[in-house]
């Protein structure tokens, strides 16, 4: 009986769904979507969601690797036909600090994202209580600024990643090719 029941579950749900979609759609045709404060623009709202939840997952993903490869490089120096000098020395130290600086800028994408989030939080609950004027321009601008800087950070920390995964490689094909 339990699917039975999920499947009724889940008939209903599409029902509800499709009968409230069709009367949002009802109540913005005939002009009333203000007076009931609803928002016209769900999808956009609904993708803007999914892209700052793809944002976290992004550079959670980085940090992640990163961790890992530094954790490799750190792996490479106790084998033992590892063979380190000149170019494969330099390459390999290079590789490992541009590890080490992409797990900082995934840290401070991470907190400059969280910072936008709380000012952003107390922006929304001044303007819900009415609030108007320099306080909430100011805090405008510096969750702009904020946003900015975490989607630069982001950037960043891609093109680090990137730099030491193809350094490593050539650094290693040096250490083990000879």
């Amino acid at each position: 009986t339990a699917p039975r029941t999920f499947r009724s579950s889940v008939r209903v749900i599409r029902t509800l769904t499709l009968r409230s979609t069709r009367a949002v759609g009802r109540i913005g045709e005939l002009g009333l979507l203000d007076h009931y404060h609803l928002m016209p623009d769900e999808p956009l709202v609904r993708w803007e969601t999914i892209r700052r939840e793809q944002l976290g997952v992004a550079i959670n993903l980085i940090f992640g690797l990163a961790s890992a490869a530094l954790g490799f490089c750190g792996a490479i120096l106790t084998a033992d036909h590892a063979e380190f000098g000149g170019c494969a020395t330099c390459s390999y130290l290079f590789a490992t600090g541009a590890f080490f600086v992409t797990i900082l800028l995934s840290i401070a994408a991470t907190i400059t994202r969280l910072l936008d989030f709380r000012l952003t939080a107390r922006k929304l609950r001044l303007q819900g209580r009415g609030e108007k004027g320099a306080v909430i321009d100011r805090l405008e601008k510096v969750t702009s600024c904020l946003g900015r800087c975490t989607w630069r950070l982001f950037y960043c920390q891609l093109g680090g990643f990137l730099v030491g995964v193809i350094v490593l490689l050539f650094a290693l094909w040096h250490i083990f090719h000879q």
